[in-house]
Protein backbone atom coordinates (compact mmCIF):
# COMPACT_ATOMS: atom_id res chain seq x y z
CA UNK A 1 0.00 0.00 0.00
CA UNK A 2 2.81 2.39 0.70
CA UNK A 3 4.58 1.99 -2.64
CA UNK A 4 1.17 2.19 -4.03
CA UNK A 5 0.54 5.51 -2.06
CA UNK A 6 4.08 6.89 -3.35
CA UNK A 7 3.12 5.58 -6.89
CA UNK A 8 -0.44 7.20 -7.10
CA UNK A 9 0.81 9.83 -5.30
CA UNK A 10 3.69 10.56 -7.86
CA UNK A 11 1.33 9.71 -10.49
CA UNK A 12 -1.09 12.03 -9.29
CA UNK A 13 1.99 14.82 -8.45
CA UNK A 14 2.89 14.15 -12.25
CA UNK A 15 -1.29 14.53 -13.61
CA UNK A 16 -1.33 18.23 -11.43
CA UNK A 17 1.82 18.96 -13.25
CA UNK A 18 0.77 17.80 -16.85
CA UNK A 19 -2.67 19.66 -16.25
CA UNK A 20 -0.70 22.98 -15.06
CA UNK A 21 0.95 22.90 -17.93
CA UNK A 22 -2.59 22.44 -20.52
CA UNK A 23 -4.43 24.90 -18.44
CA UNK A 24 -5.87 27.52 -20.38
CA UNK A 25 -7.74 29.36 -17.35
CA UNK A 26 -7.08 30.14 -14.21
CA UNK A 27 -9.63 27.22 -12.88
CA UNK A 28 -7.90 25.08 -14.38
CA UNK A 29 -4.75 25.93 -13.64
CA UNK A 30 -5.39 26.36 -9.64
CA UNK A 31 -7.42 22.97 -9.89
CA UNK A 32 -4.01 21.55 -11.32
CA UNK A 33 -1.89 22.90 -8.47
CA UNK A 34 -4.45 21.75 -6.25
CA UNK A 35 -3.77 17.75 -7.68
CA UNK A 36 -0.05 18.39 -7.55
CA UNK A 37 -0.63 19.22 -3.54
CA UNK A 38 -2.29 16.37 -3.06
CA UNK A 39 0.13 13.96 -4.95
CA UNK A 40 2.77 15.22 -2.35
CA UNK A 41 1.23 14.80 0.36
CA UNK A 42 -0.28 11.44 -0.92
CA UNK A 43 4.09 10.74 -1.04
CA UNK A 44 4.28 12.09 2.54
CA UNK A 45 1.24 10.45 4.47
CA UNK A 46 2.08 7.20 2.49
CA UNK A 47 6.67 8.00 3.68
CA UNK A 48 5.23 8.18 7.38
CA UNK A 49 3.07 5.34 7.68
CA UNK A 50 5.40 2.65 6.06
CA UNK A 51 6.63 1.38 9.08
CA UNK A 52 2.89 0.70 10.40
CA UNK A 53 2.11 -0.47 6.93
CA UNK A 54 4.56 -3.28 7.02
CA UNK A 55 4.05 -4.14 11.05
CA UNK A 56 0.15 -4.41 9.77
CA UNK A 57 1.24 -6.64 6.29
CA UNK A 58 3.82 -9.04 8.94
CA UNK A 59 0.68 -9.52 11.15
CA UNK A 60 -1.85 -10.13 8.14
CA UNK A 61 0.53 -13.01 7.15
CA UNK A 62 1.67 -10.89 3.99
CA UNK A 63 5.74 -11.20 3.53
CA UNK A 64 7.59 -8.81 4.37
CA UNK A 65 11.69 -8.22 4.67
CA UNK A 66 13.64 -9.23 7.67
CA UNK A 67 13.54 -7.84 10.86
CA UNK A 68 10.42 -5.73 10.00
CA UNK A 69 9.56 -5.34 13.61
CA UNK A 70 13.05 -3.04 13.83
CA UNK A 71 12.99 -1.14 11.18
CA UNK A 72 12.97 2.62 11.66
CA UNK A 73 10.79 5.12 9.47
CA UNK A 74 13.03 5.94 7.08
CA UNK A 75 13.84 1.93 6.75
CA UNK A 76 10.59 1.04 6.14
CA UNK A 77 10.24 3.41 3.64
CA UNK A 78 13.17 2.57 1.82
CA UNK A 79 11.57 -0.90 1.42
CA UNK A 80 7.93 0.61 0.67
CA UNK A 81 10.09 2.56 -2.06
CA UNK A 82 12.04 -0.46 -3.63
CA UNK A 83 8.33 -1.04 -5.06
CA UNK A 84 8.30 2.50 -7.29
CA UNK A 85 10.44 1.94 -10.18
CA UNK A 86 7.82 -0.82 -11.31
CA UNK A 87 5.05 1.38 -10.47
CA UNK A 88 6.87 4.33 -12.37
CA UNK A 89 7.21 2.08 -15.41
CA UNK A 90 3.39 1.30 -15.00
CA UNK A 91 2.65 4.54 -14.96
CA UNK A 92 4.69 5.63 -18.37
CA UNK A 93 3.29 3.18 -19.76
CA UNK A 94 -0.29 4.36 -19.26
CA UNK A 95 1.28 7.58 -20.48
CA UNK A 96 2.30 6.13 -23.51
CA UNK A 97 -1.29 4.91 -24.42
CA UNK A 98 -4.20 6.88 -25.94
CA UNK A 99 -4.89 10.74 -24.83
CA UNK A 100 -2.16 10.15 -22.23
CA UNK A 101 0.86 10.69 -24.40
CA UNK A 102 -0.44 14.38 -25.14
CA UNK A 103 -0.64 14.94 -21.16
CA UNK A 104 3.14 13.41 -21.34
CA UNK A 105 4.13 15.56 -23.63
CA UNK A 106 3.25 18.64 -22.25
CA UNK A 107 4.23 17.39 -19.15
CA UNK A 108 7.48 17.04 -20.52
CA UNK A 109 7.93 20.16 -21.64
CA UNK A 110 6.71 21.60 -18.72
CA UNK A 111 9.25 19.98 -16.25
CA UNK A 112 12.38 20.41 -19.09
CA UNK A 113 12.38 16.66 -20.19
CA UNK A 114 11.02 17.67 -23.85
CA UNK A 115 11.18 20.98 -26.31
CA UNK A 116 9.86 20.97 -29.85
CA UNK A 117 12.31 18.68 -30.54
CA UNK A 118 11.77 15.91 -28.72
CA UNK A 119 10.05 12.72 -29.45
CA UNK A 120 7.93 10.33 -27.28
CA UNK A 121 10.71 8.08 -27.17
CA UNK A 122 13.42 10.01 -25.89
CA UNK A 123 11.24 11.31 -23.36
CA UNK A 124 10.72 7.34 -22.32
CA UNK A 125 14.37 6.89 -22.33
CA UNK A 126 15.15 9.92 -20.11
CA UNK A 127 12.17 8.59 -17.69
CA UNK A 128 13.68 5.23 -17.93
CA UNK A 129 16.86 6.58 -17.08
CA UNK A 130 16.07 8.73 -13.83
CA UNK A 131 13.91 4.80 -13.38
CA UNK A 132 17.98 3.72 -13.00
CA UNK A 133 19.17 6.21 -11.39
CA UNK A 134 16.32 6.10 -8.31
CA UNK A 135 16.68 2.34 -8.35
CA UNK A 136 20.78 3.15 -7.91
CA UNK A 137 20.16 5.44 -5.05
CA UNK A 138 17.67 2.94 -3.63
CA UNK A 139 19.96 0.50 -3.77
CA UNK A 140 23.05 2.72 -2.26
CA UNK A 141 21.03 4.10 0.42
CA UNK A 142 20.19 0.14 1.38
CA UNK A 143 23.91 -1.13 0.97
CA UNK A 144 24.92 1.84 3.39
CA UNK A 145 21.92 0.99 5.86
CA UNK A 146 22.91 -2.83 5.33
CA UNK A 147 26.29 -1.69 6.54
CA UNK A 148 25.72 0.55 9.47
CA UNK A 149 23.53 -2.55 10.54
CA UNK A 150 27.14 -4.83 9.91
CA UNK A 151 28.52 -2.35 11.46
CA UNK A 152 26.17 -2.09 14.59
CA UNK A 153 25.86 -6.37 14.83
CA UNK A 154 29.90 -6.33 14.49
CA UNK A 155 29.69 -3.54 17.09
CA UNK A 156 27.43 -5.38 18.92
CA UNK A 157 29.29 -8.71 18.68
CA UNK A 158 32.69 -7.66 20.20
CA UNK A 159 30.55 -5.60 23.04
CA UNK A 160 29.38 -8.98 24.24
CA UNK A 161 32.57 -10.52 23.26
CA UNK A 162 34.33 -7.89 25.49
CA UNK A 163 31.36 -8.30 28.18
CA UNK A 164 32.25 -12.52 28.12
CA UNK A 165 35.51 -11.74 28.08
CA UNK A 166 35.03 -9.24 31.05
CA UNK A 167 33.09 -12.24 32.73
CA UNK A 168 35.66 -15.00 31.76
CA UNK A 169 38.31 -12.26 33.59
CA UNK A 170 35.69 -11.97 36.69
CA UNK A 171 35.06 -15.81 36.69
CA UNK A 172 38.66 -16.03 36.88
CA UNK A 173 39.44 -13.20 39.06
CA UNK A 174 36.95 -15.17 41.37
CA UNK A 175 38.44 -18.56 40.45
CA UNK A 176 41.98 -17.04 41.79
CA UNK A 177 40.79 -15.86 44.99
CA UNK A 178 38.96 -18.99 45.38
CA UNK A 179 42.33 -21.01 45.06
CA UNK A 180 43.94 -18.40 46.89
CA UNK A 181 41.58 -18.43 49.96
CA UNK A 182 42.19 -22.78 49.64
CA UNK A 183 45.93 -21.83 49.51
CA UNK A 184 45.78 -19.72 52.47
CA UNK A 185 43.21 -22.39 54.32
CA UNK A 186 45.47 -25.01 53.14
CA UNK A 187 48.56 -23.35 54.64
CA UNK A 188 47.25 -22.46 57.85
CA UNK A 189 46.17 -26.09 58.17
CA UNK A 190 49.13 -27.15 57.34
CA UNK A 191 50.71 -24.47 60.10
CA UNK A 192 47.81 -26.06 62.95
CA UNK A 193 48.87 -29.65 61.73
CA UNK A 194 52.84 -28.60 62.23
CA UNK A 195 51.64 -26.87 65.35
CA UNK A 196 49.82 -29.87 67.17
CA UNK A 197 52.57 -32.32 65.77
CA UNK A 198 55.42 -30.18 67.34
CA UNK A 199 53.15 -30.22 70.43
CA UNK A 200 53.21 -33.58 70.49
CA UNK A 201 56.35 -34.43 69.72
CA UNK A 202 57.05 -32.09 72.84
CA UNK A 203 54.72 -33.81 74.65
CA UNK A 204 55.73 -37.56 73.87
CA UNK A 205 59.55 -35.84 75.20
CA UNK A 206 57.89 -34.87 78.21
CA UNK A 207 56.50 -37.81 78.52
CA UNK A 208 59.75 -39.94 77.66
CA UNK A 209 61.82 -37.39 80.24
CA UNK A 210 59.01 -37.83 83.15
CA UNK A 211 59.37 -41.89 82.89
CA UNK A 212 62.81 -41.94 82.49
CA UNK A 213 62.77 -39.72 86.23
CA UNK A 214 60.47 -42.41 87.14
CA UNK A 215 62.56 -45.50 86.37
CA UNK A 216 65.34 -43.19 87.87
CA UNK A 217 63.72 -42.39 90.62
CA UNK A 218 62.78 -46.08 90.99
CA UNK A 219 66.19 -47.28 90.66
CA UNK A 220 67.53 -45.32 92.81
CA UNK A 221 65.01 -46.61 95.49
CA UNK A 222 65.61 -49.58 94.73
CA UNK A 223 69.03 -49.34 95.01
CA UNK A 224 68.54 -47.27 98.32
CA UNK A 225 66.73 -50.30 99.31
CA UNK A 226 69.62 -52.48 98.44
CA UNK A 227 72.03 -50.45 100.12
CA UNK A 228 69.97 -50.74 103.47
CA UNK A 229 69.49 -54.14 102.41
CA UNK A 230 72.85 -54.54 102.51
CA UNK A 231 73.56 -52.71 105.65
CA UNK A 232 71.13 -54.69 107.28
CA UNK A 233 72.86 -57.85 106.02
CA UNK A 234 76.41 -56.29 106.86
CA UNK A 235 75.35 -55.01 110.07
CA UNK A 236 73.85 -58.77 110.79
CA UNK A 237 76.78 -60.37 109.43
CA UNK A 238 78.92 -58.07 111.90
CA UNK A 239 76.72 -59.02 114.85
CA UNK A 240 77.04 -62.61 114.17
CA UNK A 241 81.21 -62.05 113.52
CA UNK A 242 80.88 -60.28 116.94
CA UNK A 243 79.06 -63.29 118.22
CA UNK A 244 81.19 -65.88 116.67
CA UNK A 245 83.89 -64.09 118.54
CA UNK A 246 82.82 -64.14 121.21
CA UNK A 247 81.82 -67.43 121.26
CA UNK A 248 85.57 -68.79 119.64
CA UNK A 249 86.97 -66.67 122.39
CA UNK A 250 84.86 -67.96 125.35
CA UNK A 251 85.79 -71.64 123.55
CA UNK A 252 89.30 -70.48 123.17
CA UNK A 253 89.42 -69.68 127.06
CA UNK A 254 87.58 -72.68 127.86
CA UNK A 255 90.02 -74.76 125.74
CA UNK A 256 93.13 -72.78 127.50
CA UNK A 257 95.28 -73.91 124.43
CA UNK A 258 98.69 -71.47 124.89
CA UNK A 259 100.44 -69.81 122.04
CA UNK A 260 102.76 -72.90 121.78
CA UNK A 261 99.56 -74.96 120.49
CA UNK A 262 98.04 -72.44 118.64
CA UNK A 263 101.18 -71.76 116.49
CA UNK A 264 101.84 -75.36 116.29
CA UNK A 265 98.26 -76.42 115.22
CA UNK A 266 98.53 -73.48 112.17
CA UNK A 267 102.09 -74.65 111.21
CA UNK A 268 100.29 -78.26 111.10
CA UNK A 269 97.42 -77.39 109.04
CA UNK A 270 99.58 -74.99 106.70
CA UNK A 271 101.75 -77.89 105.73
CA UNK A 272 99.19 -80.46 105.51
CA UNK A 273 97.20 -77.79 103.01
CA UNK A 274 100.39 -77.16 101.15
CA UNK A 275 101.17 -80.90 100.56
CA UNK A 276 97.29 -81.22 99.56
CA UNK A 277 97.17 -78.61 96.48
CA UNK A 278 100.95 -78.72 95.84
CA UNK A 279 100.42 -78.77 92.01
CA UNK A 280 97.80 -76.38 91.61
CA UNK A 281 99.92 -73.59 94.52
CA UNK A 282 103.11 -74.33 91.92
CA UNK A 283 100.66 -73.86 88.75
CA UNK A 284 99.52 -70.25 89.97
CA UNK A 285 102.80 -69.22 91.08
CA UNK A 286 105.02 -70.30 89.14
CA UNK A 287 105.22 -69.55 85.30
CA UNK A 288 108.32 -70.32 82.94
CA UNK A 289 110.19 -70.85 86.06
CA UNK A 290 109.53 -67.00 87.14
CA UNK A 291 107.81 -66.35 90.60
CA UNK A 292 106.54 -62.92 91.98
CA UNK A 293 108.50 -61.04 93.92
CA UNK A 294 108.56 -57.51 95.15
CA UNK A 295 111.64 -55.17 94.29
CA UNK A 296 113.68 -52.69 96.28
CA UNK A 297 110.81 -50.09 95.66
CA UNK A 298 108.17 -52.84 96.96
CA UNK A 299 106.56 -53.25 93.55
CA UNK A 300 105.80 -56.65 92.32
CA UNK A 301 108.17 -57.96 89.67
CA UNK A 302 109.16 -61.42 88.26
CA UNK A 303 112.04 -63.26 88.86
CA UNK A 304 113.57 -66.35 87.76
CA UNK A 305 113.97 -69.11 90.78
CA UNK A 306 117.65 -69.64 89.45
CA UNK A 307 118.92 -65.84 90.09
CA UNK A 308 116.90 -66.21 93.45
CA UNK A 309 117.97 -69.52 94.68
CA UNK A 310 122.31 -69.85 93.76
CA UNK A 311 124.68 -72.25 95.48
CA UNK A 312 127.27 -70.80 98.55
CA UNK A 313 130.51 -70.94 97.61
CA UNK A 314 132.50 -70.44 101.11
CA UNK A 315 132.81 -72.90 104.06
CA UNK A 316 130.27 -72.73 106.59
CA UNK A 317 131.96 -74.11 109.82
CA UNK A 318 130.61 -73.95 113.37
CA UNK A 319 127.32 -72.81 113.73
CA UNK A 320 125.80 -71.34 117.40
CA UNK A 321 122.09 -71.07 118.27
CA UNK A 322 121.54 -69.29 121.67
CA UNK A 323 118.65 -70.16 123.61
CA UNK A 324 117.64 -70.95 127.59
CA UNK A 325 118.47 -72.88 129.65
CA UNK A 326 115.50 -75.31 129.27
CA UNK A 327 115.49 -75.26 125.66
CA UNK A 328 118.79 -75.98 125.79
CA UNK A 329 118.14 -79.22 127.74
CA UNK A 330 115.67 -80.31 125.26
CA UNK A 331 117.55 -79.52 122.24
CA UNK A 332 120.82 -81.64 123.75
CA UNK A 333 117.93 -84.72 124.58
CA UNK A 334 115.58 -84.28 121.10
CA UNK A 335 117.19 -82.24 118.66
CA UNK A 336 116.18 -79.50 117.13
CA UNK A 337 111.98 -78.84 116.62
CA UNK A 338 111.10 -76.44 113.60
CA UNK A 339 107.49 -76.58 114.89
CA UNK A 340 108.59 -74.73 117.95
CA UNK A 341 107.65 -71.25 117.92
CA UNK A 342 110.30 -68.51 118.09
CA UNK A 343 111.20 -67.07 121.40
CA UNK A 344 114.01 -64.21 120.39
CA UNK A 345 113.34 -63.05 117.29
CA UNK A 346 111.20 -63.89 114.64
CA UNK A 347 111.28 -66.23 111.02
CA UNK A 348 112.73 -63.52 108.91
CA UNK A 349 112.90 -65.18 104.94
CA UNK A 350 111.89 -68.77 105.71
CA UNK A 351 111.21 -71.56 108.86
CA UNK A 352 113.90 -73.00 110.23
CA UNK A 353 116.40 -73.19 113.26
CA UNK A 354 118.63 -70.01 112.99
CA UNK A 355 121.83 -69.78 113.45
CA UNK A 356 124.74 -67.33 113.94
CA UNK A 357 128.81 -67.78 112.97
CA UNK A 358 130.01 -65.69 115.90
CA UNK A 359 129.26 -67.84 119.05
CA UNK A 360 129.23 -64.42 121.22
CA UNK A 361 126.71 -63.17 119.22
CA UNK A 362 124.67 -66.29 119.97
CA UNK A 363 124.79 -65.97 123.17
CA UNK A 364 123.02 -63.04 123.21
CA UNK A 365 120.02 -64.87 122.06
CA UNK A 366 119.79 -66.86 125.72
CA UNK A 367 121.86 -67.91 128.17
CA UNK A 368 122.61 -70.88 126.66
CA UNK A 369 124.65 -71.90 123.71
CA UNK A 370 124.62 -74.76 121.40
CA UNK A 371 127.22 -75.65 118.69
CA UNK A 372 127.04 -77.59 115.88
CA UNK A 373 127.71 -78.30 112.29
CA UNK A 374 126.07 -78.24 109.45
CA UNK A 375 126.07 -81.34 106.86
CA UNK A 376 124.33 -80.98 104.07
CA UNK A 377 124.17 -77.94 100.93
CA UNK A 378 124.03 -74.69 101.48
CA UNK A 379 122.54 -72.14 99.31
CA UNK A 380 123.49 -67.95 98.70
CA UNK A 381 120.33 -66.45 98.72
CA UNK A 382 118.95 -62.88 98.65
CA UNK A 383 117.18 -62.94 101.84
CA UNK A 384 114.42 -59.74 101.39
CA UNK A 385 113.74 -60.82 98.26
CA UNK A 386 112.91 -64.68 99.48
CA UNK A 387 110.88 -63.42 101.97
CA UNK A 388 108.91 -61.23 99.33
CA UNK A 389 107.87 -63.86 97.94
CA UNK A 390 105.58 -65.45 101.24
CA UNK A 391 104.49 -61.56 101.73
CA UNK A 392 103.20 -59.95 98.42
CA UNK A 393 99.88 -59.55 98.65
CA UNK A 394 99.67 -61.44 94.37
CA UNK A 395 101.23 -64.63 95.75
CA UNK A 396 98.62 -64.40 98.78
CA UNK A 397 95.55 -63.75 96.62
CA UNK A 398 96.55 -66.50 94.73
CA UNK A 399 96.64 -69.13 97.71
CA UNK A 400 93.45 -67.46 98.79
CA UNK A 401 91.36 -68.47 95.63
CA UNK A 402 92.58 -72.01 96.14
CA UNK A 403 91.71 -71.56 100.57
CA UNK A 404 88.24 -69.57 99.99
CA UNK A 405 86.84 -73.39 99.36
CA UNK A 406 88.34 -74.98 102.63
CA UNK A 407 86.82 -75.32 105.81
CA UNK A 408 89.68 -73.73 108.11
CA UNK A 409 90.08 -74.39 112.09
CA UNK A 410 88.65 -72.31 114.43
CA UNK A 411 90.92 -69.18 115.66
CA UNK A 412 92.73 -69.51 112.33
CA UNK A 413 92.73 -66.11 110.45
CA UNK A 414 93.21 -66.60 106.57
CA UNK A 415 95.64 -64.02 105.68
CA UNK A 416 98.16 -64.70 108.01
CA UNK A 417 97.71 -68.51 107.11
CA UNK A 418 98.12 -67.98 103.25
CA UNK A 419 102.06 -66.73 104.91
CA UNK A 420 102.29 -69.83 106.58
CA UNK A 421 101.68 -71.62 103.11
CA UNK A 422 103.98 -69.38 101.19
CA UNK A 423 106.68 -70.66 103.90
CA UNK A 424 106.11 -73.94 102.94
CA UNK A 425 106.10 -73.69 99.48
CA UNK A 426 109.16 -71.08 99.62
CA UNK A 427 111.48 -74.16 101.91
CA UNK A 428 110.27 -76.74 99.28
CA UNK A 429 111.67 -74.61 96.46
CA UNK A 430 114.64 -74.54 98.14
CA UNK A 431 114.76 -78.53 98.69
CA UNK A 432 113.67 -79.26 95.36
CA UNK A 433 116.91 -77.24 93.99
CA UNK A 434 118.96 -80.02 96.16
CA UNK A 435 119.73 -77.31 99.14
CA UNK A 436 119.14 -78.00 103.01
CA UNK A 437 119.66 -74.49 104.53
CA UNK A 438 120.73 -71.05 103.35
CA UNK A 439 122.73 -68.19 104.34
CA UNK A 440 121.51 -64.88 103.40
CA UNK A 441 122.42 -61.15 103.01
CA UNK A 442 121.02 -59.89 106.01
CA UNK A 443 122.28 -58.75 109.48
CA UNK A 444 121.04 -60.40 112.87
CA UNK A 445 121.29 -57.03 114.41
CA UNK A 446 121.47 -58.65 117.68
CA UNK A 447 124.32 -61.04 116.93
CA UNK A 448 126.14 -58.08 114.85
CA UNK A 449 126.62 -60.57 112.07
CA UNK A 450 124.63 -62.55 109.26
CA UNK A 451 122.57 -65.29 109.67
CA UNK A 452 122.03 -69.03 108.85
CA UNK A 453 119.29 -71.07 108.34
CA UNK A 454 118.93 -75.17 108.68
CA UNK A 455 115.23 -75.77 106.68
CA UNK A 456 116.65 -79.53 107.08
CA UNK A 457 117.30 -80.62 111.04
CA UNK A 458 118.13 -83.76 110.32
CA UNK A 459 121.28 -82.09 108.85
CA UNK A 460 122.40 -80.74 112.07
CA UNK A 461 125.11 -82.26 114.11
CA UNK A 462 125.35 -80.74 117.48
CA UNK A 463 128.58 -80.95 119.27
CA UNK A 464 127.46 -79.59 122.35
Amino acid sequence: MVAAGVAMGGYQLGKGAINAATAKTDEEAKQAWEEMGAGTSAVGLSVVGAKSSITSAETAGVKVAANAKNMNAFQATVECIKAVPSSVTTSAKMFRNGQAAAKLSAFASKIGLRNENTSSSEIETKINKNEKDITADTDGLKTEQESELQAQQEADALKLKQEKELQAQQEADVLKLKQEKELQAQQEADALKLKQEKELQAQQEADALKLKQEKELQAQQEADALKLKQEKALQAQQEADALKLKQETKLKQETKLNPQQEYEREIKFANEFYQANKAAIKEKLIKNNEITTLNENFETSRMNIDDIIKPYEDQLGEIYHGTSAESYQNIIKDGFDMNRKPVNGYKDSVSGCYFVQNKAGAAKYGEKVVTAFFDGQVASVNTDTLHSIKTNNFNKFAVLDILKNKVLPKDINDWSLTEEILDCFTRDLILEKGYSGIIGNNYSHTANCTYFVSIDPSKIKIIK
